[in-house]
């Protein structure tokens, strides 16, 4: 099932709408069934983020904020974790700063 936020992301068209759709997306179902409790809580908490988003609920910035907060919460967690779960920590932060900080944010209007 595609999440309501493509849908909004969508209608601006170009790569916003492939980003959402692919990419962004990829990575919120990879992380919403991630085998590491922790990591799946933070992308369930990215995901209701997107979706305030997409419903006009928080602005960009409020959002830029959250995600910024979800971002040093996974770092800070990465350093307890066993090493297994430190690899997917990292490769979850990185991920999120280059899709949702980085891309997501630079196309949003």
């Amino acid at each position: 099932m595609v999440p309501e936020w493509v849908g909004y992301f969508e209608k601006f068209g170009g790569e916003l709408a492939e980003l959402a759709s692919g990419e962004l997306q990829q990575f919120v179902e990879d992380g919403l069934n991630d085998a590491n409790i922790f990591l799946r809580e933070e992308i369930v908490i990215l995901d209701r983020y997107l979706g305030q988003l997409a419903a006009t609920e928080i602005t960009k910035e409020e959002f830029k904020g959250y995600v910024v907060d979800l971002h040093q919460n996974i770092v800070t967690h990465e350093l307890v974790m066993k090493h297994a779960s430190q690899e997917r920590a990292v490769r979850v932060a990185e991920r999120m700063e280059r899709l949702v900080l980085g891309r997501l944010l630079d196309l949003l209007p």
